[in-house]
């Protein structure tokens, strides 16, 4: 997961933080193309299990458990 947010803070221009207390083992992989920042969250969130809280005006995203 710190790699994907890494890739997304660089193409989208915000920060991301975690609030997360459950470790995932997840390995995530996908590709998208022309989607909006809320699109690819839902994607990955859906499969990670968490949600999402967007700052448009302090451009920060927060990821929290579900």
């Amino acid at each position: 997961l710190p790699e994907i947010l890494e890739d997304l803070e660089n193409w989208y221009g915000y920060r991301f933080v975690l609030q997360l207390k459950k470790k995932n083992g997840f390995k995530y992989s996908g590709e998208y193309q022309n989607m909006s920042l809320r699109d690819v969250l839902n994607g990955i969130g859906f499969v990670c299990g968490f949600s999402y809280e967007i700052n448009h005006s302090s451009k920060i995203v927060t990821l929290i458990d579900e």
